[in-house]
């Protein structure tokens, strides 16, 4: 299992923000956030060496990226990258074994990133909470687009629910973590997950 946490540092909120589109060389077919590629550029390889390490001592081999916020945006640029770029020695069908589960996750890349995304990746979901408004950015104005299979994840508080709008104004609270976790247990209980 492969995680990112939410953004928790000013460099990051920086790089959320930073709406330019840009390509990495290993991806060249894609326009992506140009933040959440450096982000991504600067994990890269250590990622990629620990993903063999394990790949060597544990077989069969299945692996799950997960991600909240930056890091589901994160867990998407690295499921496209294993599945374009198998790391040498590991083999491609073994990666046809990805799982990708983001949470609360912005828009990552431009429409072909979508497109490619969905081709090579069929086992995705990205949980949102109705509230939340950074799933909403980048801009879909901006040619930003999201991948497909996007599930809504029930309030976890039953009061707040009457409320609705007000809660636009506590971002804080409707992207944390705590929050998203309170929220998929809710409802994985109702079984809509």
């Amino acid at each position: 299992m492969i995680v990112k946490t939410r953004t928790s540092e000013l460099q990051d909120a920086i790089q959320d923000i930073s709406y330019s589109k840009h390509t990495l060389s290993y991806l060249p077919r894609v326009r992506l956030h140009g933040g959440f590629c450096e982000q991504y550029d600067a994990i890269r390889l250590k990622l990629r060496r620990k993903i063999w390490d394990i790949y060597a001592t544990c077989q069969p081999f299945k692996i799950l990226i997960t991600g909240h916020s930056l890091g589901g945006a994160l867990a998407q640029i690295c499921a496209l990258d294993l599945k374009m770029n198998p790391i040498t020695g590991i083999e491609a069908k073994d990666f046809g074994l990805v799982k990708v589960v983001t949470f609360g996750a912005p828009r990552t890349g431009g429409g072909n990133f979508k497109k490619i995304f969905e081709a090579n990746i069929s086992d995705h979901i990205r949980l949102i909470m109705q509230w939340d408004v950074v799933h909403n950015f980048p801009s879909y104005w901006l040619g930003f687009r999201h991948t497909k299979h996007e599930k809504t994840l029930e309030d976890p508080d039953e009061v707040s629910r009457m409320w609705g709008l007000a809660k636009l104004f506590n971002v804080p609270k409707m992207h944390c973590t705590k929050t998203y976790k309170e929220a998929a247990d809710k409802t994985a209980e109702t079984k809509k997950i």
